[in-house]
């Protein structure tokens, strides 16, 4: 093999290890409307799996997932206070990872007549 051709697929695998890598951010507290009203504890939570401990299936977007979760089982518009936290354990070809997330669910209110 040639000097060229090695250096070539050793900048493929390292641009395809790099980019499993990557995940999108995530905004957990979204502008909060202008009248709201507090709707109680709320939770939610997602996972992902990392085949073989090298590929990721659904890994990069659980928080965003667990998020959702949480404002659709509290059928809210965005959550305050929020705990996050991870956790993890092993299955036979690799590795399930979690997020859980935990608040307080915000409920848009109608201004009130005066």
């Amino acid at each position: 093999m040639t000097r060229l051709r090695r250096a070539a697929l050793a900048a493929a695998a390292l641009g395809t290890l790099l980019t499993g890598c990557v995940g999108k951010l995530v905004t957990v507290a979204p502008q909060m409307p202008e009248h709201y009203a507090d709707a109680g504890p709320t939770r939610g939570s997602a996972c992902g799996f990392l085949l073989l401990d090298l590929i990721p299936i659904a890994i990069n977007d659980r928080a965003d997932r667990a998020y959702a979760a949480a404002l659709h089982n509290a059928n809210a518009v965005a959550v305050t206070d929020t705990t996050i936290a991870d956790r993890w354990y092993f299955a036979v070809l690799g590795t399930v990872l979690c997020t859980d997330l935990a608040g307080q669910a915000v409920r848009v209110e109608q201004p009130r007549s005066q």
